[in-house]
């Protein structure tokens, strides 16, 4: 009776010893798992914030170019217009805000079509005109 009360207990031992490393080894598994899916969260928000950096940047530049120009193109054309103006000096105003009117249109106009051709080719045919 004794020897078989201890083969009992060695095999709910046995058992419960079983239970403890496969509830265990669900743990582990189940840490690893989720460890990784942090890491794969982790690298694509560092990649999504990357390319929004980049894209940023890029359109950053692109205004500070479009600003830069149109403040040149301006400079230029208000002096060109002061000094030939026909209609008199009053008129200065009146003849370049048509042209700043236009010069804005057409930078919004040549940003969009960045974006399908690229700066290079707009570059060129800027150089060219």
């Amino acid at each position: 009776m004794f020897q078989s009360f201890v083969t009992v207990c060695v095999t709910i031992f046995q058992s419960f010893v079983t239970f403890c490393v496969t509830i265990f080894e669900s743990l582990v598994t189940f840490c690893v798992t989720m460890f990784q899916s942090f890491v794969t969260f982790c690298v694509t928000m560092f990649q999504s914030f990357v390319a929004f950096c980049v894209t940023m940047f890029q359109s950053f530049v692109a205004f500070c170019v479009t600003m830069f120009q149109s403040f040149a193109t301006f400079c230029v054309t208000m002096f060109q217009s002061f000094v030939t103006c026909s209609l008199g000096i009053w008129k200065v105003g009146l003849v370049t805000i048509p042209n700043g009117v236009v010069n804005a249109a057409v930078s919004l106009a040549v940003g969009q079509l960045v974006k399908y051709t690229g700066r290079l080719p707009i570059f060129v045919t800027g150089m060219c005109c």
